[in-house]
């Protein structure tokens, strides 16, 4: 028995995913068949989006946390806007300061849970 279509949603898995493309995603939005490993400050911006959505979806009432972020979900993007501070190309100075954000925000997230466990497997791996 495959799922119908009302059985299938995103959760933080396939959230994920769609974060490492847009954060790795070429300025611009161009072609990625010239090998370089460049991510446009705007499309980290919009992998931050994405994150963002996350955490506005998992923290409605539903008690569902299917698409909660993890600490790969973090890393995914601070490590996108390390890549631009080391670049120091266009959007350094506001890459920082989203580093800065981001940290703090899934320190709130992971770190300070009220469970006090936290998901702490990206801080753990890097």
């Amino acid at each position: 028995d495959s799922p119908t279509n009302s059985e299938l949603h995103p959760d933080t898995t396939s959230f994920n995913t769609i974060l490492k493309a847009w954060a790795n995603s070429p300025v611009g939005g161009g072609d990625i068949s010239d090998g370089s490993d460049s991510s446009s400050f705007e499309s980290v911006k919009r992998a931050e989006e994405f994150l963002q959505m996350m955490m506005r979806l998992s923290s409605d009432d539903d008690d569902d946390d299917t698409v909660k972020p993890n600490g790969i979900s973090f890393a995914t993007v601070i490590g996108s806007y390390l890549k631009i501070i080391g670049m120091n190309g266009n959007g350094g100075v506001e890459a920082v300061r989203r580093t800065e954000n981001m940290l703090k925000l899934m320190e709130e997230t992971l770190l300070l849970s009220t469970d006090g466990a936290g998901d702490t497997t990206a801080i753990d791996e890097h």
